[in-house]
């Protein structure tokens, strides 16, 4: 199981490794080689050059990539490109620190089996 953040505050990813039993990750390389469960804190893209190495890295090891968690940041749409049909998730970072926890811990539980996508949602 591998998760990619981006825009994600540090302390929420790191208490959602600790919790879920994930390697914490900073580099792609580390991220992508063996299998385990891992989590990477993508760093925030500032020029064309790092967006070009996001793309190539993502559509050599996209399929292997089971989500890839963004918060509403400049290279969103950038993000969005390079992720898998269905392994796009994006989430508030101006709902709170309770809400954004609530919704990145949904996503990992979903990603994991352990809820439907579709629990709590009303009708």
């Amino acid at each position: 199981m591998k998760i990619v953040f981006y825009g994600i505050p540090e302390e929420e990813v790191r208490r959602l490794a600790g919790r879920y039993g994930f390697g914490l990750c900073r580099s792609f390389g580390v991220f992508v080689a063996g299998g385990g469960r891992k989590m990477l804190l993508q760093p925030l893209l500032r020029t064309d050059g790092e967006r070009l190495d996001f793309f190539g890295r993502m559509a050599r090891y996209g399929a292997s990539v089971d989500a890839v968690v963004v918060s509403c940041a400049d290279d969103f749409s950038a993000v969005h490109y390079c992720s898998q049909p269905g392994r796009f998730f994006s989430v508030s970072g101006e709902a709170g620190e309770e809400a954004l926890e609530y919704e990145l811990t949904r996503i990992v539980e979903t990603r994991l089996g352990l809820v439907c996508a579709h629990e709590g949602v009303e009708p």
